[in-house]
């Protein structure tokens, strides 16, 4: 076989690994969700499900605000949406929006990971936003499980 052929035939082969790749994100299972207010301000937090069939739901985030240097957590297990109690159930992909008073709303769930809801997986993922208020702010995975 010749050089070029070699040649072609490995840049074929890789390119074929690379599109067998699997492309979506990484997958975690948790049965706590912490937030570390490390900003400025007061932030509200709100716990956000979606059930297999994609159908979503949110705590009420007025509920469950977080002073500047404090942290709360949240056993998904004991949390509900608060109108309907619609319960986070087990394999419920979970996330938290902060809402920063007087600022915007930083969604914490990000594409390339992603946290499932399974009772005594004895696992949380923490969320951090710091900054102030109009900087410097968004939400981010301070600690995986």
């Amino acid at each position: 076989m010749s050089f070029f052929k070699k040649l072609f035939s490995i840049v074929a082969l890789g390119m074929c690994a690379v599109a067998a790749s699997p492309a979506h994100a990484t997958d975690y299972n948790i049965d706590k969700i912490t937030y570390y207010n490390n900003g400025t301000y007061r932030a509200c937090v709100s716990i956000h499900w979606k059930k297999p069939n994609g159908q979503k739901f949110k705590t009420m985030q007025d509920n469950d605000c977080v002073n500047a240097g404090k942290t709360r957590s949240f056993q998904l297990g004991k949390v509900s949406d608060g109108r309907t109690e619609a319960k986070i159930k087990s394999g419920d992909e979970v996330w938290a929006i902060i809402g920063i008073q007087l600022g915007e709303r930083k969604n914490c769930r990000k594409d390339d990971k992603k946290f499932y809801y399974l009772p005594a997986s004895n696992a949380k993922v923490t969320y951090k936003t710091s900054g102030e208020l109009a900087t410097n702010n968004r939400c981010r995975v301070s600690q995986l499980p």
